[in-house]
């Protein structure tokens, strides 16, 4: 679905990716896990088409996407999660959605993603008219998922959903993440929280000061005494 080669992103002198690569398959949630500032916000804006790199090739199913501008992207089947959330507070919860469909021309096809966010945020239907600034937390954090989720993307990035929020909520926001595996959606997850990161993806890759360090199944990262130490401890 995804593939990122050699992906280099520079803010003037300071080199914020150093030659980055990963895959994400069809149908797959992947982990990007590394502390703050380590480039994960960076490497999904760069996918998304917010950010360009100075060197490497980002390809969505085989179609390189040099030269593609972000809102094309969307139109192709890539969706953003911002870290941050990015909701319009004025708006009411309803509206944020029909915002998020907007590169989607089918009005059928926008009403069955409602129901599909009604359905995997119950809590947002019972709210639909209430201001997006007005939600708790972790309802807003279910609207910004639901609002990526509006565009009928093929794989959605994700950037640090679990900030800020309580750990029932988290929970939830794991549950909401496993239907959409279930459901057949590609993710790209980028955490600082290791535990959930581990806990909903097939295969994380482990990112420290713009380089990838390590990758690997969940298992055998949690049974590495270096990765452990060094990574997943502090988290």
């Amino acid at each position: 679905m995804l593939s990122v080669r050699e992906v280099t992103v520079r803010y003037g002198p300071f080199l914020a990716l150093d030659g980055v690569s990963l895959e994400v398959g069809r149908g797959e949630i992947v982990g990007l896990i590394g502390p703050n500032g380590a480039g994960k916000s960076t490497l999904l804006r760069a996918l998304a088409g917010l950010v360009t790199p100075a060197a490497g090739s980002i390809a969505l199913r085989g179609r390189p996407l040099a030269g593609v501008e972000a809102f094309r992207r969307v139109g192709l089947g890539m969706a953003l999660v911002p870290e941050g959330r990015g909701l319009f507070p004025h708006m009411s919860v309803e509206e944020n959605l029909l915002m998020g469909a907007y590169a989607v021309r089918d009005r059928a096809r926008v009403r069955e993603n409602f129901e599909r966010v009604w359905a995997l945020f119950p809590v947002l239907a019972d709210r639909r008219r209430q201001l997006a600034g007005t939600l708790s937390g972790g309802q807003q954090q279910m609207l910004a998922i639901g609002a990526g989720l509006m565009s009928n993307p093929e794989i959605c990035l994700f950037d640090e959903p679990s900030m800020g929020l309580a750990p029932i909520v988290i929970g939830e926001i794991a549950e909401g993440l496993h239907r959409l595996r279930e459901a057949g959606l590609t993710v790209l997850l980028a955490e600082q929280n290791a535990k959930l990161a581990s806990d909903v993806a097939s295969r994380i890759y482990i990112l420290q000061t713009g380089r990838i360090r390590y990758h690997d199944i969940p298992e055998n990262l949690l049974r590495n005494p270096e990765v452990v130490e060094g990574f997943l401890s502090v988290y």
